[in-house]
């Protein structure tokens, strides 16, 4: 169906068939950019770095500081390459898949209730006396506490999992009323913990720059932590493949799979569009397939003219941008990049050369727009049932404490499955 590159990727495959870009590439700079690099080692601290995924960096935001050994280490670890950008010379940290996998992950988000460290939650105190009057006061004061225990607690998790550290306080984000930034030594921005609201769950974004500076092999670990956690799932997944050399992705060739319906889904072609320099070819170009509100959205662009690099002039990048939404995000995304990203559209596992590859593809389910009375009662004693039982003995009447505890105003909650017959038996219609 689609034109065959097995040619362009001949020279590129090693023994075990795989092409040479989908092993992480040898990042050799020659002995004249070696000497270059030596040179120019003393004066680069003034210039930041990109960041683009890999491995720890020594480097800061502000500044370049690190050791001339640590850095020569990773050099010979391929994870460090040297570019230009007119006469300034510019390190980027390079994000590669592992050995024999086609894709990494560039960016993901995910949510776990507030319960997973419920455990903890014992030690937490009221100070006040509880009484109708002020219980919605110290039942806020209590969820405060609680997000502060949370916080607490993803110290060490993120730190086991990431190495990153807790960093300064932010401004509420994702629909959520606080935030905490992540990040390393090196002071990068490696993401944000949101907490506060948004059904009691919590919200871990990791960037970019967190995957390039997250301690090796955190995607088992995080797997491992998420697998345990309550109510756990993916919110955003990015996978990404870069072709250094040109070999077998070029920004032409992939315009073309469109048109010969290689990004088709579900029988019909998603939305097509295109960005940058297409006349003069100079700065790069750009193509988006997709919706940016969507379950899965493609970008592939040419990152080596972005970089102006030169040494990967033919550098291009395809990123598949996955959302929950309406379908749900199978958490064993993080492990099998490769398997997920293959399955993205029909022509990928033919443009890698992959036919054989396991057949993982994210659900398209619906998600259940209502919910039974039963199902609801289910829910709210699993997650509150303990505060529930607690404030009946508290107030030694059960209709005291379900008054203290429900809204002021009554409304019917917006997913709850009720019939005229359910309304007419509490009196909600005549």
């Amino acid at each position: 169906m689609y034109a065959n590159i097995q040619n362009t990727q001949a020279t590129a495959t090693a023994e075990c068939g795989v092409p040479r870009t989908h092993i992480a590439p040898s990042v050799d700079v020659g002995q004249a950019h070696q000497v270059k690099f030596d040179q120019e080692m003393k004066n680069l601290w003034t210039f930041p770095p990109t960041l683009m995924g890999g491995v720890v960096s020594p480097y800061s935001n502000t500044g370049l500081k690190c050791d001339e050994e640590l850095m020569r280490d990773w050099q010979s670890m391929n994870e460090v390459a040297l570019y230009t950008d007119g006469n300034k010379p510019v390190l980027v940290l390079v994000s590669q898949a592992a050995d024999y996998e086609v894709a990494f992950i560039d960016q993901l988000s995910f949510t776990f209730s507030r319960q997973t460290f419920e455990h903890l939650f014992s030690n937490i105190e009221i100070k006040e006396i509880i009484t109708p009057e002020n219980f919605n006061d110290c039942m806020s004061q209590l969820s405060h506490e609680i997000d502060n225990t949370c916080i607490d607690a993803l110290k060490t998790v993120m730190d086991d999992i990431f190495g990153f550290s807790l960093g300064s306080n932010g401004n509420g984000r994702n629909g959520y009323k606080k935030s905490v930034n992540l990040t390393v030594e090196n002071g990068a921005n490696c993401g944000f913990i949101a907490i506060g609201g948004n059904s009691e769950t919590i919200n871990i974004a990791i960037t970019g720059q967190g995957c390039a500076n997250a301690s090796y092999g955190w995607q088992e670990r995080l797997y491992t932590f998420l697998k345990s956690a309550k109510r756990a799932k993916l919110t955003r997944i990015d996978l990404a493949n870069d072709d250094y050399y040109g070999d077998y992705m070029s920004i032409e060739y992939m315009d073309s799979l469109y048109d010969m319906g290689g990004f088709y889904s579900f029988g019909r072609p998603p939305k097509h569009a295109i960005q940058g320099d297409w006349k003069n070819l100079v700065d790069g170009r750009t193509i988006y397939i997709g919706s940016r509100g969507s379950a899965k959205y493609c970008r592939i662009y040419e990152k080596g003219k972005q970089l102006k690099s030169v040494d990967y002039p033919d550098w291009v990048r395809c990123e598949v941008e996955f959302h929950s939404g309406d379908v749900v995000l199978p958490l064993d995304m993080i492990l099998k990049t490769s398997e997920y990203f293959l399955n993205a559209y029909p022509c990928f596992k033919e443009l890698f050369d992959r036919p054989e590859c396991e057949q993982c593809k994210v659900q398209y389910i619906k998600r259940a727009s209502k919910i039974a009375i039963d199902t609801a009662l289910t829910t709210l004693k699993h997650q509150f049932g303990k505060y529930i039982g607690f404030f009946e003995l508290w107030f030694d009447d059960s209709k005291i404490a379900l008054k203290a505890m429900s809204s002021d105003v009554f409304q019917v909650p917006k997913r709850l499955l009720v019939t005229q017959t359910d309304l007419q038996k509490i009196g909600a219609v005549a």
